[in-house]
This record gives C-alpha cells, sequence and structure tokens, in this order.
C-alpha cells in the first residue's frame, strides 16, 4: 500500500506538471513565450497578448494534453491480455496514465463542493473558461468530462485491478491523490517551482 499510495503521490504531480506543459507547447506552438511554475503556466511576452483565438487555443492545450495521454493510457492497457492475478510493470504504468482522467473529476468534485459550501465557484477552472468561450453553460465541459473521468476510473478498477487488490488501490488513490495534492499544490511546489 505504500508503494501505490507513493505512485499515487508522484503521478500528482507528474500530472499536473504534464497539463501545464499542455498550456506551454500550446503558446510555444502560437509563438509566444511561456514557463511553467508548481501549478499554472505563465505567458512571459511582456508587449504581446493573446486575442481570444489564441486564448482559447492556450487554455485548450492543459486539459488537451491531460485527456489524451489519459485516453491513450486506457487504449494501450486495453490492448496488452491481462493476467487476472498479477499486473507487470507496463501494465501498472499504463493503468496510471490513464488516470490521468482523473484531473477532470477532482476538479468537477472540488469545484462541485466550493459551490454546495459556499454558493460560489471558482472560474480560473480551464473547463468553465472554455465553455464560456463557446458560449455554453459553466458546467456543460466540466461535467461532461468528469463523468468520462469516473466512467475511465471504472474501467480501471473493475476491469483491470485484480479483485484481491481493489480496496487497497482505491485506499492508496485517495490517500495518494490527496497526499500528492497537498504536498504539490499546498506545500512544496511554490519552494520548488516559483
Amino acid at each position: 500500500m505504500v508503494i501505490l499510495s507513493l505512485t499515487f503521490i508522484c503521478m500528482t504531480i507528474i500530472g499536473t506538471l504534464s497539463h501545464e506543459f499542455g498550456h506551454l507547447i500550446a503558446a510555444k506552438l502560437m509563438g509566444f513565450e511561456a514557463r511553467i511554475n508548481y501549478m499554472s503556466t505563465i505567458l512571459t511576452d511582456k508587449n504581446r497578448l493573446m486575442n481570444d483565438k489564441q486564448d482559447f487555443w492556450f487554455i485548450l492545450g492543459g486539459p488537451l494534453q491531460t485527456v489524451l495521454s489519459g485516453s491513450i493510457g486506457l487504449l494501450c492497457l486495453s490492448a496488452i491480455p491481462k493476467n487476472t492475478q498479477l499486473l507487470t510493470k507496463v501494465q501498472w504504468g499504463f493503468i496510471f496514465l490513464s488516470l490521468f482522467w482523473l484531473r477532470q473529476s477532482a476538479n468537477f468534485t472540488v469545484l462541485l463542493a466550493t459551490w454546495l459550501i459556499t454558493g460560489n465557484y471558482s472560474s480560473q477552472s480551464d473547463e468553465i473558461n472554455l465553455s464560456r468561450y463557446l458560449h455554453w453553460p459553466d458546467w456543460i465541459i466540466v461535467s461532461v468530462t468528469a463523468f468520462i473521468g469516473f466512467m475511465v476510473l471504472a474501467i480501471v478498477i473493475f476491469r483491470f485491478i485484480p479483485k484481491s487488490q481493489r480496496f487497497t488501490f482505491i485506499l492508496s488513490g485517495v490517500i495518494g491523490g490527496i497526499s500528492g495534492y497537498l504536498l504539490w499544490l499546498v506545500y512544496l511546489g511554490r519552494f520548488i517551482m516559483p
């Protein structure tokens, strides 16, 4: 359980940074200078502003990277014959890659909890901003992608994780995911990648 929890912690950090690399790549493809820090991508061109179309693609870059990585992980995992008792390191790698989809579900859960508790929600979410660019209701993209994320999680747990390891996997995921979030986004990330 310790190794699985530590892996979830590491993958939370890797998932966060790779999401930001999606934004960075989008900025670079459009000719903008940018850098990432522990939780965001910052445009460093002081004399250039993005127009609405460029801003849309910049925002889309992060979620697009996340869902593409998660989808590739799930497709590769599905292509490997499954041993019902023991997963290989390659299968574990694809399991964790497919769980990049959980960013979508986690964001939705945090937004929903915040809204239920305070009556407000943050408009800093990529998915909410994408919905606004498309003139859709705020919750459309975040809800649909969260639902897909929950479905991917169910597929991974009930199709690929051996029954004898499911409880440990789920508990490790909860402990490691929350710990990874707190360690990286609240405590350490700001000092390691300011």
